[in-house]
C-alpha cells in the first residue's frame, strides 16, 4: 500500500468533545468583558471576526456562537 493510501486511512481516534453552553459563555465573558454577549454583533468587523476565532479555537460549535452571540451561521461559517 502506498504512503498516499495510508495517510488516507490513518485518521484520529479522537472524539471531539462538545463544550457546554456555560463554558462557552464564561469564555465569552472573559474575552469580551461584556455582559451582554449579543453586542459582539456590533463589534467593529476585525474585532467581532477575531472573537469568533477564539470561540471556534476553543471548541464552540458555529450554532453554539451563532445562538449566543446573534452573528449568523453563515458569517460564522465563513471566519
Amino acid at each position: 500500500m502506498s504512503n498516499r493510501a495510508l495517510n488516507i486511512l490513518d485518521f484520529d481516534n479522537e472524539t471531539a468533545v462538545r463544550v457546554s453552553d456555560e463554558r462557552v459563555r464564561e469564555y465569552l465573558h472573559a474575552i469580551c468583558n461584556d455582559d451582554n454577549l449579543t453586542n459582539i454583533q456590533h463589534y467593529p468587523k476585525d474585532r467581532r471576526n477575531d472573537v469568533i476565532r477564539m470561540v471556534k479555537d476553543y471548541g464552540a460549535s458555529i450554532r453554539q456562537i451563532s445562538r449566543m452571540t446573534g452573528v449568523s451561521e453563515g458569517i460564522i461559517r465563513k471566519i
